[in-house]
């Protein structure tokens, strides 16, 4: 999951970075789908002309498909039991950021 959410953040910072227009994000986002996301998206694509469609819309979609529920739930249980141990402050900031 904190690959595609670095994945998704990345994206929306070059939305930031290029002004891009709302109606534009799904199209440049698949441009950068690769293998399996890819693939997916292919045959998920059409889902694109539905009504409402939107960035939020397509962000969900690949949530729910590439980062299930169980997992979601996992990963939360992981975030509430997160103590510093013996981790240095940098490694448990970056835990607490990639769980939370």
């Amino acid at each position: 999951m904190a690959l595609l959410t670095l994945r998704l953040r990345g994206i929306e910072k070059l939305f930031d970075a290029l002004q891009c227009h709302e109606e534009w994000k799904v199209g440049f986002a698949m441009f950068y789908l690769k293998d399996k996301a890819d693939l997916w998206w292919a045959m998920m694509s059409e889902r694109q002309y539905e009504p409402g469609f939107d960035w939020n819309k397509f962000r969900e979609m690949i949530k729910d498909h590439f980062y299930p529920i169980s997992l979601q739930k996992a990963k939360g249980g992981e975030f509430m039991q997160l103590q510093k141990g013996n981790m240095s402050i940098l490694e448990y900031a970056s835990k607490f950021m990639e769980l939370s």
